[in-house]
C-alpha cells in the first residue's frame, strides 16, 4: 500500500498545471517549432484555426467537428489546396 501512495504522489507531480492541459500542449508545440525551421504542418494550422473558431464562438461546446471541418476549409483555402 505504501508503494501505491508513493506512486500516486509521483503521478500528481507530473500532472499539468491546468486541468485543461493547454499549457502542456503549448509547451510541446513551442518545443517542436523551436527545434525546426519549417513552417507549421497543415494539421497544426488546422488545430490553431479550429481553436480560433471555438474561441470566436465563446468557448461553447458541442460543435467541435463543425469547427474542425470549417478550419480545414479555411486552411486549405489559405494554402491554395483544392478541397
Amino acid at each position: 500500500m505504501a508503494t501505491r501512495k508513493r506512486n500516486k504522489s509521483i503521478e500528481m507531480e507530473r500532472a499539468p498545471a491546468s486541468s485543461t492541459g493547454f499549457e502542456a500542449e503549448e509547451t510541446t508545440s513551442t518545443t517542436q517549432s523551436d527545434s525546426s525551421a519549417e513552417a507549421p504542418s497543415r494539421e497544426e494550422l488546422i488545430r490553431r484555426e479550429a481553436y480560433a473558431i471555438y474561441e470566436r464562438r465563446g468557448f461553447a461546446t458541442g460543435d467541435e467537428t463543425a469547427d474542425w471541418v470549417e478550419a480545414e476549409r479555411e486552411v486549405d483555402r489559405r494554402l491554395g489546396s483544392p478541397g
